[in-house]
């Protein structure tokens, strides 16, 4: 797995229960990068992605439920768009704002600024 420096830990590892899809035992990082690799931006430090991750298995989110722990999950400019929809229903679903939803937001927009850019959770 790559790692990128400063972008902390979040679990990623499925369990069995509803709640539950994600285990801190495992580590995930993310962050943005070009068509050619380059990573331009990444996660802030302290931001964990464990609950946006569970409730959008729970929720059965098309996009965010279905990042894979094992490898990376890329989603492209276009997809960007209906992360930032996903996202929108799960800050309805916890009443507020997060850290972990402002960050995602921080960095697809970054994403959307042009084309060629992908939101990368880099999985354990």
């Amino acid at each position: 797995m790559a790692t990128v420096q400063g972008c902390p830990a979040t679990t990623s590892a499925p369990l069995g229960g509803s709640s539950d899809h994600y285990d801190s035992g495992m580590t995930m990082t993310v962050y943005v990068r070009e068509f050619g690799g380059a990573v331009i931006e990444r996660c802030v430090s302290d931001v964990r992605f464990t609950g946006v991750l569970d409730l959008a298995a729970d929720a059965g989110l098309s996009y965010l439920g279905k990042v894979d722990p094992y490898d990376d999950t890329v989603f492209n400019r276009t997809q960007a768009q209906t992360l930032v929809k996903e996202l929108d229903v799960i800050r309805r679903m916890r009443g507020e704002d997060s850290l972990d939803i402002l960050e995602l937001r921080r960095l697809l927009a970054i994403v959307d600024e042009r084309p060629h850019r992908y939101l990368v959770f880099d999985g354990d």
